[in-house]
C-alpha cells in the first residue's frame, strides 16, 4: 500500500493489535510517498482516520473489501464463535501502476529504502531509469543538508 503524506514532518500512527497477524506497533510515514504493507496499514488506519478525512495521507490506488472474521473477545482476545464484518484495505503493488502515476509517485518519495526496493522489482526501463535518478537526487540532497550542518556546527 502506497500511502502519501502531506505533513510536514514525520508522523508516527499506533498500530491497533489483531489477533493472528503479525504486525509492527507502528507505522511511521514520511513527507512524500510511503510503502507499507496492507497488513499493517489495516492495523494503523483507525488511527489515522482523521489524517485521511482532512486530506492529510492518501491512499494511493487503494481498494477495499469487506470480510468476515471472527469476534474477539475484549477480555481473554482469544476468538469467539460469531463472526463480524470488517472492512480491509489493500493497495496497488508499484509495478501495477501506470507509468504516468508512477512517475508523480516517484518525484514525490523521500525515502531511500523504498525507491531502491522499488527498483529492484521494476521491470520498467524508463521507470528504473527515474527511480536512480530519484535515488541520486535524494542522496544528494542529504549530502548537501550534512554539510550545511557540519558547517553550521564549525560556526559556533
Amino acid at each position: 500500500m502506497i500511502i502519501e503524506s502531506k505533513k510536514k514532518g514525520a508522523l508516527v500512527i499506533p498500530c491497533s493489535p489483531k489477533i493472528g497477524i503479525k504486525i509492527k506497533s507502528s507505522v511511521v510515514l514520511l513527507p512524500g510517498n510511503n510503502e507499507v504493507s496492507d497488513e499493517d496499514w489495516n492495523a494503523a488506519r483507525p488511527n489515522a482516520k482523521d489524517d485521511i478525512d482532512r486530506g492529510d495521507l492518501t491512499e494511493v490506488e487503494a481498494s477495499e473489501e469487506k470480510i468476515e472474521v471472527p469476534k474477539i473477545d475484549p477480555k481473554t482476545g482469544k476468538d469467539l464463535e460469531e463472526k463480524e464484518e470488517k472492512i480491509v484495505f489493500s493497495g496497488s503493488s508499484f509495478r501495477r501502476i501506470k507509468p504516468e502515476k508512477a512517475s508523480k509517485i516517484i518525484k514525490n518519495t523521500f525515502n531511500i529504502d523504498t525507491l531502491n526496493k522499488w527498483k529492484k522489482i521494476e521491470t520498467r526501463d524508463a521507470i528504473r531509469l527515474e527511480l536512480s535518478n530519484r535515488i541520486e537526487k535524494v542522496l544528494n540532497y542529504r549530502e548537501i543538508e550534512a554539510e550545511k550542518q557540519r558547517a553550521n556546527k564549525d560556526n559556533d
